[in-house]
């Protein structure tokens, strides 16, 4: 028996994950398969043997690049995108309402739904960003510092979301005391502090800051983690859903279904189990949980209480990645694009600023977006000093572009209405 790899299923819906048979080269069109994408699936099929040769041995998503390039040139007549210069030009002009420019792009309230407050930033740095910035809301939660407890963290972060006086919130974060490290020897200390987090802060809080399931090992000059690769029934991982679940407030997971393509399955099979038996408590991907399009639309459409966070879903992330390439640098690799790529050469200085007036989305992950709404949460998940500094305008200018390209609607709530829902957020988001 041949069990379907993950990669083939970035294209197909994934109802049945457990064990799609596949005899030799017929594996792509299994009565399993016949409910996936038709015209990736018409693609697939005229292939010559030597490029089907050349598409089985790409990855997932090698995979997902290659059909939508080749469904891209089919609606272009053959040819292939025209660079972001000559796309801008010829890009169509968003009509001005309910908070919407083409110009400025998206002017409406909007909340940052998870970031972190990180060793190397000064709070007055954060306070700036957030205000200067007319970021109407964050979500905030701590990344611990070397010396620094968990219960000073939580003080710090709490004393920061204090001073901005209405325009933030606290999460408890779920990462420290070794909750974001592999060893298991972190599994009861790690827990222990998140349950008494929980009993001495929660009262404070709106929530509870993401938990981290699945982590790339990280080998930056910033940066050097060994990365964490466990599943939804790792004692760890169950016990701080618990003390989420017990709250009544949103789960929000930290999954990475492509840089951790050899638990896909089983993450979403997990996933799937939890919501199904949770309908009432909302859960929360962060990063889209590196989900393709086709997993999104199952998962929502298959279960009412599934959120995506936008979070590392961007040409930015897109870039970032190249970025480490060229340094000879390692991190997460499978962060999704939900937007057209990012031009050659990126990042460069000034390239977001270039960038944004030819920006899309691309058509199904807008189409899934607009039909469904109420599952898209817009965040920025700002962490370092360089995020609050250096890149946050730039990442906001980018986000407000994308918001203005959807219907007014829609913008709003995954600007600001969906988190002000979830978290029960004191915050004004108009409509």
């Amino acid at each position: 028996m041949f069990v379907w790899n993950r990669p083939i299923r970035r294209l197909l819906l994934p109802f049945c994950l457990s064990a799609l048979v596949a005899v030799g080269g017929m594996a792509w069109h299994s009565a399993a398969g016949a409910q996936g994408n038709p015209e990736a699936k018409a693609i697939i099929k005229q292939l010559s043997p030597e490029e089907r040769k050349k598409f089985d041995s790409m990855n997932r998503q090698q995979k997902q690049a290659f059909i939508r390039k080749k469904l891209e040139e089919k609606k272009s007549g053959g040819s292939s995108e025209k660079p972001a210069q000559t796309r801008a030009k010829k890009e169509s002009k968003q009509p001005a309402s309910s908070g919407a420019t083409a110009s400025a792009g998206w002017q409406g309230p909007m909340i940052d739904a998870h970031s972190q407050a990180g060793c190397d930033v000064r709070a007055e740095e954060v306070r700036a960003a957030i205000t200067k910035n007319g970021m109407t809301h964050t979500l905030l939660s701590g990344r611990g510092c070397r010396g620094e407890g968990a219960s000073a963290t939580h003080e710090r972060v709490l004393d920061l979301v204090e001073s901005l006086g209405g325009r933030a919130s606290f999460l408890i974060s779920m990462k420290l005391e070794g909750m974001s490290m592999m060893e298991g020897r972190f599994t009861r200390q790690g827990l222990a502090a998140i349950n008494q987090a929980d009993k001495a802060h929660f009262a404070n809080a709106v929530g509870f800051a993401e938990i981290i399931v699945q982590h790339a090992p990280h080998v930056t000059q910033r940066l050097k983690h060994e990365g964490v690769a466990l599943d939804l029934g790792s004692e760890r991982i169950a016990g701080a859903i618990a003390v989420v679940l017990a709250r009544k407030v949103p789960v929000i997971l930290h999954v990475e279904l492509n840089d951790s393509e050899d638990k896909s399955q089983l993450i979403l099979r997990q996933l799937k189990e939890l919501l199904t038996k949770n309908p009432d408590n909302p859960f929360v991907l962060i990063h889209m949980g590196q989900a393709s399009v086709e997993e999104a639309r199952d998962l929502i459409e298959n279960h009412a209480n599934i959120h995506f966070l936008t979070t590392a879903s961007d040409a930015i992330s897109a870039a970032g990645v190249t970025s480490l390439r060229r340094k000879g640098e390692s991190a997460q690799s499978g962060w999704i694009n939900m937007f057209n790529d990012p031009p050659e050469g990126a990042p460069y200085k000034g390239w977001i600023q270039e960038f944004v007036p030819s920006l899309r989305w691309r058509d199904d992950w807008k189409a899934l977006i607009e039909a469904h709404p109420d599952r898209f949460v817009f965040a920025m998940e700002r962490v370092f000093a360089n995020h609050w500094n250096k890149h946050y305008v730039s990442a906001l200018k980018y986000w407000r572009a994308a918001l203005a390209k959807l219907s007014p609607e829609t913008a709003r709530r995954v600007a600001c209405g969906n988190a002000r829902r979830l978290w029960r957020l004191d915050v004004d988001c108009g409509g």
